[in-house]
């Protein structure tokens, strides 16, 4: 007869169970090092992250199981241990490693004093930060989800944080050295933002009390100090593509306060059509005259279609309930095929099909096909 057992694997919030099983005269001579290695391979962690423990004592590795008094459908708990990983703004990395059991339990006061020794930092001078969020010394550090592998940032007490708020979006916290802070010139905080915005720098312009900042000034000649907000204004590039397949490309320099309407209205020059005839569509979506581009999800150098108010719409209506659109203009319309639009259809979906499809067309009646 097989004999399994279980073992109980608890990491962060999830509990796993997961069961080995092995011959009868296997299980009589295998120990806690040989069931290890067999755990391996199931949860991903070395042998030696691993502690076994049974009945509240950890299991020596040179133990056979049976000695442990492991039986037929025994539960073995797995400990593993959490790595706290800690950043300080030097760029100095310092790894915690924690047992599950007590990761669960500590708090981020006690991750502080566990610091102390490893950066000469006394507790009352460091502020932890995990995403963007700045943890209290009396919760737990897995009521903030850290999850293994992310970042806890150290802020010292005297080190500057500078807010940089954009409209329409999260304002960020950037947080500078205190001994570095004075050489920061406003391009090298421009490139610390361009990951966090998605915007190259030469698309960033920072705007304190009013005044643009030039890309050589120091921050602190700006008057930035602690706790300061700059308003960051993106200089966006949207292209519109019409369904001729040209291409116009927009610069935006007030981008996150434009809307769809005033969009429509730059287009209009270029163009040649009027606003009322233009019907923009983004991620399939026709876009609300009101609505801000930010807001639609529009980023530095999104493409946006251009449909005219003549044009046809052609929805494909999948069995799963799944509807796409395809856009016509209104002289492609005329002449298109049953063929061409089920290519049309394959260069979106990845494959063909025999297709029963509705045809809507601006004024004009609703016509089923097969």
């Amino acid at each position: 007869m097989d004999v399994t057992v279980f073992i109980k694997h608890s990491c962060w919030w999830i509990t796993t169970i997961e069961q080995v099983r092995m011959s009868t005269n296997e299980f009589e001579s295998i120990t806690v090092l040989q069931l290890k290695e067999k755990l391996e391979p199931l949860t991903g962690e070395p042998v030696g992250e691993q502690r076994l423990v049974f009945a509240g004592k950890q299991l020596e590795d040179d133990a056979r199981l049976v000695s442990c008094g492991i039986q037929h459908k025994t539960t073995i708990e797995l400990i593993l241990n959490v790595r706290v990983i800690v950043k300080g703004l030097t760029g100095k990395t310092i790894k915690i490693d924690l047992p599950d059991n007590e990761f669960k339990s500590i708090t981020v006061l006690q991750l502080k004093a566990k610091l102390e020794p490893l950066t000469g930092e006394p507790v009352g001078e460091q502020r932890l930060v995990f995403s963007g969020t700045q943890l209290k010394d009396d919760r737990l550090l897995v009521s903030y989800r850290i999850h293994r592998g992310a970042p806890v940032h150290l802020i010292l007490k005297n080190d500057v944080t500078v807010f940089v708020k954009c409209s329409g979006l999260e304002t960020i916290a950037i947080h500078l050295c205190d001994n570095k802070f004075q050489s920061v010139t406003v391009l090298q905080l421009k490139e610390k933002l361009e990951p966090l915005f998605g915007v190259p720098v030469e698309e960033q312009r920072l705007i304190f009390s009013g005044k643009q900042l030039e890309d050589d000034a120091l921050l602190v000649s700006c008057g930035i100090q602690h706790k300061t907000t700059i308003e960051l204004i993106l200089n966006v590039t949207v292209i519109v593509k019409d369904l001729t397949g040209e291409t116009i490309k927009i610069d935006l320099h007030e981008f996150q306060s434009i809307t769809v309407l005033q969009l429509k209205e730059k287009l209009e020059p270029l163009t040649g059509e009027p606003v009322g005839e233009q019907r923009l569509v983004f991620a399939g979506k026709q876009l609300e005259d009101d609505a801000l581009l930010v807001s639609c999800g529009i980023q530095h150098k999104t493409t946006i279609e251009l449909i005219l108010k003549n044009d046809v719409t052609v929805f494909v209506k999948w069995h799963n309930g799944e509807t796409i659109l395809i856009y016509l203009s209104n002289n492609e319309f005329e002449s298109v095929t049953v063929l061409q639009l089920k290519e049309k259809i394959q260069k979106l979906k990845g494959f063909p099909g025999n297709i029963m499809f509705m045809i809507k067309m601006t004024s004009r009646s609703v016509q089923s096909l097969v």
